[in-house]
């Protein structure tokens, strides 16, 4: 039993790898990087990667003396140990394209582990300089004559985005920008206006017109509405719950609180009321202690269910004030 074991073991660590020699690394360079000109070296270098595994790199040069790498990777599969290939040639290019232009908002992210990696960064804080980023990204492209496909990642940089080890992403823009293509910031802007709706940050907010507001919160599923009497749910056209199901923000919460006429005091940026239980609650974003967020119930500080909630769930409202707000896909569902 021991042997077949023994024999069963070593079947399933090769039993799916293949042994890959320069020939196949030509051909691999040839039908997925559409390259001539190229020269593959004589031999791999052997690297035990972070599960231990040996990994085989081998180095390709091309005809302008670009230097980049093909990647024997071995790792554990569905049922036995498998190896497959992969290379760096893009993050290379990217490289090199970023170094051999200029740049006003565009940034550059690349290392090394076993492969190179690269990607094209940015910050912004309005609709305006989102629009930039795009603007900068397709000029890089016109001197994109290597043929990179620029990924890229702008980040929305606003006052709640990061606690903890935890970032408030939502707006953020991310993509690959093909070689010779176009790339339309408008699905950007509305992830961004999503995120801005949800939050209520008035100051971006004045840069989109009332019908792409309007037009943002049909189409999303998390549109917030109050569930009538008879059963009839009635749809702002101006509130969002956050797109990955965490809720109403507190900036969210003091609106419907206000349009719904219950009583309230301070602004949407620290507001206190009374729940039906009687107890005196307060929310802002600016509660945080120890990287996490808190509100306060009869002046006690209370942490939220997970330290980086700035959001209710709608029944949590619901249950405070006896608002039967309710948002879109969760009507889909009842019906």
């Amino acid at each position: 039993m021991k042997k077949l074991m023994a024999v069963l073991c070593v079947f399933l660590l090769a039993g799916c790898t293949k042994e890959y020699k320069k020939s196949d690394i030509e051909d691999y360079v040839k039908k997925n990087l559409d390259l001539k000109g190229f020269r593959v070296s004589s031999s791999y270098e052997a690297i035990e990667d972070e599960e231990g595994y040996k990994d085989r790199l081998w180095t390709v040069t091309e005809a302008d003396g670009t230097v980049f790498y093909v990647l024997d990777d071995y790792g554990w599969g569905m049922e036995s140990v498998s190896n497959w290939l992969h290379d760096d040639r893009n993050a290379v290019r990217l490289v090199q394209l970023y170094e051999q232009t200029d740049h006003e908002r565009i940034e550059l992210e690349a290392g090394r582990e076993e492969l190179h990696y690269a990607q094209l960064t940015g910050t912004f804080r309005s609709r305006s300089e989102l629009r930039a980023l795009f603007e900068e990204l397709q000029a890089l492209d016109a001197y994109n004559t290597a043929g990179a496909a620029l990924l890229y990642e702008f980040r929305f940089d606003h006052p709640y985005r990061s606690i903890g080890d935890y970032e408030l992403d939502d707006g953020d823009a991310r993509g690959t920008l093909q070689p010779g293509e176009s790339e339309d910031p408008g699905a950007a802007e509305m992830k961004l206006l999503h995120q801005c709706i949800d939050m209520r940050y008035e100051e971006q907010l004045k840069e989109f017109s009332e019908e792409e507001i309007r037009r943002c919160v049909q189409y999303s599923d998390h549109r917030l509405g109050i569930v009538q009497e008879d059963g009839t749910i009635v749809y702002y056209d101006d509130l969002v719950a956050n797109e990955y199901h965490y809720g109403v923000s507190f900036g969210t919460m003091y609106e419907l609180l206000v349009r719904n006429g219950y009583p309230v005091e301070g602004t949407k940026d620290d507001f206190a009321f009374t729940a039906r239980d009687g107890s005196v609650y307060e929310y802002s974003n600016d509660f945080q202690e120890n990287d996490a967020y808190y509100f306060i119930k009869d002046g006690e500080h209370v942490p939220m269910e997970y330290y980086f909630y700035n959001h209710l769930r709608v029944k949590e409202v619901e249950e405070l004030t006896g608002i039967p707000v309710i948002e879109y896909w969760m009507a889909q569902k009842v019906e």
